[in-house]
């Protein structure tokens, strides 16, 4: 905690910079929210240490557990105390959701200082040399909305594998949705309401819905997995994906 330069007593924040809510993503959980606006290049949060974890596939769950709360130690710092390794990194980063393209701050790198010298002093492993991490902003993020970090590909073939009742969409998913209400619109928009009424067009967003998962179905595309679900099937809601995009308008 911040302390006065006058009394040394620790100084009350008058705003929360962080909070802990219910996500804003779908079956998200809690979620990390900012409690003031960031600006891009921001750092986030109090700096805190990282953990290695060091042949974590060797450790009972995990394959589920260590991958849901710790991170890639190739991005964030902690590859070379091992073959195979994860950071644990205590904080925010560790209730922070992922989106793969809503992502709005970046993991910082850890500072690795060791003090101890592996293979000759003793103790190495009670403690860790990797300290200052904290996340980068690399959006800018309103007062109120919700801290969300990316994530590559790899992390929702897991989801897929491993949950496969949750419908799991990937940045192309969406990058594809979006083309196709942007395709729509300028259909819509060329053809007008008198020619193509509101009934009509809502039977066309049904039915391309419903070709693109039977599309799925017949071919088993993984990759495109669950991308039907993200064709909105109200007037209200395709206007909402128009403006904002799928992503933001779920």
């Amino acid at each position: 905690r911040p302390r006065s330069t006058s009394t040394g007593r620790p100084l009350i924040l008058q705003q929360c910079s962080l909070y802990l809510a219910p996500s804003s993503l779908p079956q998200g959980g809690l979620g990390i929210f900012a409690g003031r606006q960031y600006e891009v290049g921001d750092r986030l949060g109090q700096p805190t240490i990282g953990i290695p974890v060091t042949d974590p596939y060797s450790i009972y769950d995990a394959e589920e557990l260590i991958a849901e709360f710790g991170w890639d130690s190739a991005v964030v710092g902690g590859s070379s105390d091992a073959e195979a390794a994860f950071t644990v990194l205590p904080g925010p980063a560790m209730m922070t959701n992922f989106h793969p393209s809503l992502g709005n701050v970046l993991p910082g790198a850890l500072n690795d200082e060791p003090v101890l010298r592996r293979g000759r002093d003793a103790g190495v492993g009670a403690s860790t040399s990797y300290h200052n991490f904290t996340f980068v902003v690399k959006n800018r993020i309103e007062a109120g909305h919700e801290i969300l970090a990316s994530v590559g590909e790899d992390w929702f073939d897991f989801l897929r594998e491993k949950k496969p009742s949750i419908k799991v969409h990937t940045k192309a998913d969406y990058e594809a949705a979006d083309q196709l209400i942007s395709s729509l619109t300028t259909f819509r928009k060329a053809h007008g309401r008198d020619t193509v009424t509101d009934a009509q067009f809502l039977d066309i967003l049904l039915r391309i819905e419903t070709e693109i998962i039977e599309h799925q179905q017949e071919n088993r595309d993984d990759d495109n997995n669950s991308r039907g679900s993200l064709v909105p099937l109200t007037l209200a809601a395709f206007h909402e994906a128009s403006t904002k995009g799928t992503a933001r308008a779920r």
